[in-house]
């Protein structure tokens, strides 16, 4: 025969017995012409089977052995044990793939490059890895078995490591965040999203894109109104007693003649919002805020980025809001660039313990901010080498800006609580015990207000309580759309398997 090319029938293999030999039938190509009934002639064989006892990899550019693969990269497996037999390994060994505990496919040929012999002279097979989870490499002759297999993770970038809360959603993640909300004080349920529609919602965010329209109120075909006039306008002060010793000091203080100047003093934030819905226009209300945020509660570029964000806002169009100047402002915060810290401990830790896995990393769930879910982040590893007085970790969740700076500097109106966050590794580099990591973060928060904002001490400051309470009714009893912030920066560090974050902070 001029090609002695063995093309093995599915059907006509027999099934794996226990027995040491088994008969095979083959089909043989004649004169190398195509196969068919008038080229091909059966014949039977006995050989050992499996032939293949051993596959090793992968094997990566530099013949070192990995744990992970990655998508889209190419790697080496080897066939590298076989019982004694007749047949030539490099023609008659196949190579099959697995992917996700799907189907066993043979792997595709091309002649001159897989299979292919080593230096060594190692039957080889150069493997591109598909978009999946795990795959799995078999070597075999007559049927691929599992003992001769190897299965491997696969990542693919970007992977996420962290996901707290979720934009658009309340701290349990079973209806809509109250400070979305929005309406003319006639709600018709206490009810915005069924149950289905926030697994929906759910499984968006965590397979991507990471928000909706409706979360953002863009598009929306949700009624939104939450809060009654009469809830509304029965709103106190959650801690009465803060008043007596903030009202002496802050009567004391010079305030700016505001647009909204005629407001009665020294009464319930509900009283407040009453007064200004009955006597003030829409541009009224929207010329006060703007007035008295940018006087006290902005200065420099976030001064453009708060005005810029009160423009949305009259512009009642919801969506998500970005800007190059409020993400140059957070993205090296000394509270961002803690929490960014503390994320890089929680993944030096992990890499440590796992021997440098960065399937082990992977997030595929949403931490509420509940009981459940900062248990779960506790048996996750999720907290920082900071201590409480219980002496227990603190978790790192989300950055905060709400000190003194932030609020005359801008952060603080813009953002002060961060909603939610989102962390993903986007390339990931290892040589020996060093690695590199490059990271994104993404931070979201709601431009809005909800009722126990209006229940705080600020409420009772001078003309902070003109703001809140301009803002709160022209969301809550005039009709304007909240809506989601959105902010993104990329990290990158260094470290070491052999240090976790205790290492780290020492």
């Amino acid at each position: 025969m001029a090609d002695d090319t063995i093309y093995m029938s599915e059907k006509e293999n027999p099934p794996r017995t226990k027995e040491e030999y088994s008969t095979l039938t083959i089909t043989v190509s004649i004169n190398g012409e195509p196969k068919n009934d008038r080229t091909c002639k059966s014949a039977s064989l006995k050989m050992p089977m499996p032939l293949v006892e051993k596959i090793e990899g992968p094997f990566n550019e530099n013949n070192k052995l990995i744990d992970e693969m990655e998508v889209d990269k190419t790697y080496v497996f080897k066939a590298t044990k076989f019982k004694e037999s007749t047949f030539t390994p490099i023609k008659h060994i196949w190579f099959a793939e697995q992917i996700d505990d799907g189907k066993i496919t043979d792997l595709e040929y091309k002649k001159g490059e897989n299979p292919y012999l080593d230096d060594n002279g190692v039957v080889c097979f150069k493997y591109t890895v598909k978009e999946c989870k795990k795959v799995r490499i078999y070597a075999y002759v007559a049927k691929p078995i599992k003992s001769v297999s190897i299965e491997k993770n696969v990542i693919n970038f970007p992977i996420c490591v962290d996901r707290f809360r979720m934009p658009g959603l309340n701290n349990e993640g079973t209806d809509i965040a109250h400070d979305l909300t929005y309406g003319k004080g006639e709600n018709t349920t206490k009810t915005i999203y069924l149950t289905n529609t926030i697994e929906d919602f759910k499984e968006s965010y965590i397979n991507g894109p990471f928000f909706t329209s409706s979360l953002s109120n863009k598009n929306d075909k949700f009624n939104k109104a939450y809060y009654t006039k009469e809830e509304i306008y029965n709103i106190d002060y959650d801690i009465k007693w803060y008043y007596h010793l903030i009202e002496a000091p802050v009567d004391g203080l010079e305030w700016i003649l505001s647009k909204v100047f005629d407001w009665p003093e020294g009464i319930s934030a509900g009283a407040v919002i009453k007064y200004f819905n009955e006597h003030y226009t829409d541009e009224q209300l929207f010329a006060g805020f703007e007035n008295l945020v940018t006087a006290y509660m902005a200065k420099g570029e976030l001064e453009l980025n708060i005005k810029d964000m009160i423009a949305r806002f009259k512009k009642n169009v919801g969506g998500v809001y970005r800007s190059s100047i409020l993400n140059k402002a957070i993205e090296n915060h000394p509270s961002t660039l803690q929490y960014c810290r503390e994320v890089e401990d929680y993944i030096a830790e992990k890499l440590k313990n796992d021997n440098g896995k960065l399937s082990e990393l992977i997030e595929n769930e949403i931490d509420f901010n509940t009981r459940k879910g900062r248990e779960n982040r506790r048996a996750k590893g999720k907290t920082s080498t900071r201590k409480n007085k219980k002496n227990e970790e603190i978790f790192f969740m989300r950055p905060q800006f709400n000190s003194f700076n932030d609020l005359i500097e801008g952060q603080r109106i813009a953002l002060n609580d961060i909603w939610a966050t989102n962390v993903e590794i986007t390339d990931y580099k290892i040589e020996g015990d060093e690695y590199q990591i490059k990271y994104n973060v993404t931070l979201w928060d709601h431009f809005g207000l909800d009722l126990p904002d209006m229940e705080k001490y600020f409420n009772l400051i001078g003309r902070a309580r003109a703001i809140f309470a301009s803002w709160f009714t022209l969301q809550h009893l005039r009709g304007y759309k909240p809506f989601i912030t959105h902010i993104q920066f990329s990290k990158e560090f260094t470290g070491k398997l052999s240090e976790g974050k205790y290492e780290r902070n020492k």
